[in-house]
């Protein structure tokens, strides 16, 4: 597992659930933004599904959509507690299956399969 993996999971999963699930907005922080790295073009060409069992609040899928978003080849994610669902679309050659269904399944409490991949 890689640190940046390692270190978003601890701050975005770990410590949220050390002190429970909270719909607070965080506060906004004085940080200007990093600096926009060179664009490249967004290729989406394959849309992958899961079904995840374990999602109950806003505050959860937030979490996924930010832990996802940040695997390579990864342009649009969509999670959806009320339908225990999270939707990846991405460039195909650079989007690992395995890897999300591993970032997918390091939450702890989640159960996580493929659904029917809808391209």
């Amino acid at each position: 597992m890689s640190i940046r993996i390692l270190t978003l999971f601890v701050l975005v999963i770990a410590l949220p659930l050390a002190v429970g699930c909270s719909d607070e907005t965080p506060e906004p922080t004085d940080t200007p933004p990093a600096p926009a790295e060179q664009a490249t073009p967004s290729i989406i060409n394959a849309t992958w599904a899961y079904n995840v069992d374990g999602m109950h609040c806003e505050h959860c899928e937030q979490s996924v959509e930010k832990l996802i978003a940040e695997l390579p080849g990864v342009n649009e994610v969509s999670a959806s507690f009320t339908e225990k669902t999270v939707v990846i679309s991405g460039d195909d050659a650079k989007m690992s299956r395995d890897k999300i269904a591993d970032a997918l399944g390091s939450f702890p409490g989640y159960t996580v399969e493929p659904a029917d991949s809808a391209s």
